[in-house]
């Protein structure tokens, strides 16, 4: 079984909590992007780094209104099977990143 987290081309992801999801969304773009480019030996500027804390520090600031101590993403294939992970907002304000998932 594929247990992939990331969606691809016709896979759904949904956030809960809802209202975290488009936050979440930017942050797990810019880490792919850090992850990517650590990957390919690109360069992370200081400016990529700082814009990505700047995002980690808005998804913390929503986490903290609404009071939550874990987010889940799940995510659905095309063939109806879901895979799904717990983000522990503990860990991300201590570390400052994502918990990054062995297939990225």
């Amino acid at each position: 079984m594929n247990d992939k987290i990331l969606p691809a081309s016709g896979e759904w992801m949904v956030v809960d909590p809802v209202e975290i999801g488009s936050s979440l969304s930017t942050v797990l773009t810019r880490s792919l992007a850090k992850s990517l480019a650590a990957k390919f030996g690109d360069p992370w500027t200081d400016e990529l780094e700082a814009a990505m804390q700047e995002k980690i520090s808005e998804f913390l600031a929503i986490a903290a209104e609404l009071e939550i101590a874990a987010v889940r993403i799940v995510v659905t294939r095309p063939d109806g099977v879901r895979v799904s992970r717990e983000l522990d907002i503990d860990l991300i304000r201590r570390t400052r990143s994502l918990q990054y998932f062995p297939e990225w």
